[in-house]
């Protein structure tokens, strides 16, 4: 089995087959789609330093198992902000846009929110193709708040070092899983879109994700995630969920 969701073949990305969709197994999973996204925007220069301050993803469709293209450009650049866009296309359409803003870095982060769950120290975790999770409150499958600490273990791209901006992106996208919208015995449901705002990026492998979730019972919801590392809270997630009733026999 592969040790990354991708092979970088010049502004190619070939997806190696691991970790496909949780609902369907010729999609390529969300969490490797946001994960690349962030650290290709992630890995266009700067003229300064700077740190990213909000990613946001709009998700067209459910993403198939083939050679993705990767367009960035520039919208913005300049000595304070930095505005790039990101589109990944395959078999002749867009499938993600995606910006990402960053901003020039001032000062040295001694203030930290505090964490809402600490890190259980000792606690035995869940290992998964992406990522070895603790789950601390809540359940995978039924609807509520809930709360995760994960660790991304697998790299996106192959022969690349795990991205500390693609670790958030993939993490992220677990808004569902942390906190489910819906029961899944009787519900499908899926992500439209990522956005992400961080006051700060991750000072450690583990990851924090305190989620929850709202529904109207009108075919959406939205999830959401405060995220934080071992030393405090440094950002939310949202999402937009698209979800559909299971059809019974």
């Amino acid at each position: 089995m592969s040790e990354a969701f991708f092979i970088r073949e010049g502004d190619l990305f070939v997806p190696t087959g691991l970790g496909p969709s949780f609902w369907d197994s010729s999609k390529q999973g969300g969490a490797q789609i946001c994960g690349l996204t962030a650290q290709l925007l992630g890995a266009i220069p700067v003229p300064v330093p700077m740190l990213p301050v909000r990613l946001t993803l709009d998700i067209f469709g459910a993403v198939p198992i083939a050679t993705l293209t990767a367009r960035t450009r520039l919208l913005r650049e300049g000595g304070r902000i930095q505005l790039a866009e990101l589109e990944l296309e395959a078999e002749g359409r867009t499938w993600v846009r995606a910006t990402l803003l960053r901003v020039r870095k001032q000062g040295d982060e001694l203030q930290l929110e505090p964490l809402t769950y600490p890190f259980p120290e000792g606690a035995q975790g869940q290992t998964r193709v992406l990522a070895e999770s603790i789950r601390i409150a809540g359940s995978d499958s039924e609807p509520g708040p809930g709360a995760v600490w994960l660790r991304v273990i697998t790299p996106m791209i192959a022969g690349e070092p795990i991205d500390p901006l693609a670790c958030v992106a993939a993490a992220a996208d677990w808004g569902t899983t942390v906190a489910p919208p819906a029961s899944l015995n009787d519900w499908t449901y899926v992500s439209l879109d990522l956005s992400i705002h961080l006051s700060r990026m991750p000072r450690s492998d583990w990851m924090l994700l305190d989620g929850t979730s709202e529904v109207a019972g009108n075919g959406t919801g939205i999830a959401t995630l405060r995220m934080g590392d071992t030393e405090g809270m440094f950002g939310t997630a949202h999402q937009s969920v698209f979800l559909n009733r299971r059809e019974t026999s």
